[in-house]
């Protein structure tokens, strides 16, 4: 009985080739196929997966399709799948030319990015019994303008749909999760029911859906991630939950026609500001519609933190004031080309990048004493600016305050800096400390490192 084991062991991993495939043995009974050579992509017409293959007069049955096992077999039209098939790796039939699909019953194991980029494919059938559709696994059908979802669908992965052609999909009410970017960039997308078990939104999940015109979160809904509705340019209404409990960073940015952002009064955890949303707190500044008429804008006291892409590209915003703010997220005030006058208040401790690239209306700011970091390239492309005022320490720390943190501003740009002891200097633009030049070096492999510190651009 053990020299039988052993025997049965031994044969699993053998490969076998029969009529242009390869077999491997996945056990005494089963085998799994693909095609015969990695690079071989002229296949063409309809693909036939036997249920059933023969090999040194043993049957085994055929259940699965190997990772990348037909992959970029443009030439292939069709599919007939074996009723025993019970798995599909991961680039299994990803840039096949397909137009329809449909799947086994049995198939409840597909990989990620299985049917990815078969840009022909419009109809699709999914088993009864699926319950998670991975990552990738439609993503670029540009044809598959509709798809009916199995209603034991629970999980979603990240871009399971992004570049789709979708027009409008219904989402199974066990749904619970959308992963990153699901949905992102499918740009035919109108509409989309969701459901009420959904719970989290992953980062980016309809990022660049330009034909979405608004969008309502069903309670229940608790985590938003990052940027999930970034540039839908024709998104007019968003509707938030009550249940909302957390907000990543720039949930709205670059939604150029957003003008309703509607809160229920039963938030807890969020609150809307003259269209302004904010922590309920009032202790992080979330963000505002790129649309929003600021004017001169004063940050409520009790903010401390601005979140990244907050006033991204909002062009009614010409001064800004804030107190308590002790950073300034990413992008926070890129591209406010109308931003004149900037108070950043005696709290601020650290810039982030970019946080006020392109700023162009702005003439002059002052850095104050409280500030220690900034992040690389804080006041890129500020053509405008001709006078900062600045302090020691934070002036003499070459790795913040450098040319990169001024690139592409005015040549005549004006540094005036106060020491500890008072006294003040000033300094040219031409007089910063050359970090772009240090960069060069350093990737052009010169090990020897001025001040022997070693590079860091700050994120």
């Amino acid at each position: 009985m053990m020299s039988l084991l052993l025997s049965q062991a031994a044969l699993a991993g053998n490969e076998f080739v029969l009529n242009g495939m390869k077999y491997t043995i996945l056990d005494e009974t089963s085998v799994s196929v693909e095609k015969l050579h990695s690079n071989d992509t002229k296949r063409k017409g309809k693909l036939v997966i036997p249920q059933s293959v023969k090999h040194d007069g043993k049957t085994y049955i055929v259940t699965k399709v190997d990772s990348w096992g037909f992959f970029g077999n443009e030439g292939v039209t069709e599919i007939q799948f074996p009723p025993t098939l019970t798995t599909i790796g991961m680039f299994a039939f990803c840039r096949t030319g397909i137009s329809s699909l449909t799947l086994p019953e049995a198939t409840l194991d597909i990989g990620s990015a299985a049917f990815e980029n078969c840009q022909k494919l419009s109809s699709v059938k999914l088993p009864s019994q699926l319950t998670v559709l991975q990552d990738r696994v439609f993503q670029e059908c540009t044809a598959l303008e509709h798809i009916d979802l199995p209603q034991g669908i629970t999980q979603i992965g990240g871009s399971a749909f992004s570049g789709s052609g979708l027009k409008e999909i219904t989402l199974p009410e066990n749904v619970s999760s959308l992963g990153g970017y699901c949905f992102a960039y499918s740009k035919n997308l109108e509409s989309i029911s969701l459901p009420e078990n959904l719970t989290t939104l992953g980062n980016n999940v309809f990022a660049g859906c330009e034909a979405l015109k608004a969008i309502t979160l069903p309670e229940g809904v608790k985590k938003l991630g990052q940027e999930v509705f970034n540039y839908c340019p024709n998104l007019e209404t968003l509707n938030l939950p009550a249940s909302l409990e957390e907000i990543a960073s720039s949930p709205f940015a670059s939604c150029k026609k957003l003008k309703n952002i509607n809160l229920p009064p039963g938030s807890k955890n969020f609150k809307l500001v003259d269209g302004v949303l904010y922590t309920f707190d009032m202790k992080h500044l979330i963000g505002a519609p790129i649309n929003l008429n600021v004017g001169d804008f004063t940050v409520p006291e009790t903010v401390e933190y601005i979140a990244p892409l907050a006033f991204y590209s909002n062009q009614s915003l010409t001064s800004l004031k804030m107190t308590s703010v002790k950073e300034i997220g990413q992008s926070a005030f890129n591209n406010c080309y109308n931003l004149a006058t900037l108070d950043l208040g005696n709290s601020i401790i650290y810039i982030s990048k970019h946080a006020f690239y392109s700023c162009r209306s702005l003439t002059e700011i002052t850095l104050p004493k409280s500030l220690k970091e900034t992040g690389f390239g804080s006041f890129d492309f500020c053509t405008g600016l001709k006078q900062v005022y600045l302090f020691d320490p934070f002036a003499s720390n070459e790795e913040y305050f450098n040319n990169v943190l001024f690139d592409f501003c005015d040549s005549g740009l004006r540094f005036t800096i106060t020491a500890e002891d008072g006294k003040k200097r000033t300094i040219g633009y031409g007089d910063l400390y050359d970090y772009k030049a240090r960069f060069r070096r350093y990737h052009d492999n010169i090990r020897e490192i001025p001040d022997g510190k070693d590079i860091r651009i700050l994120e």
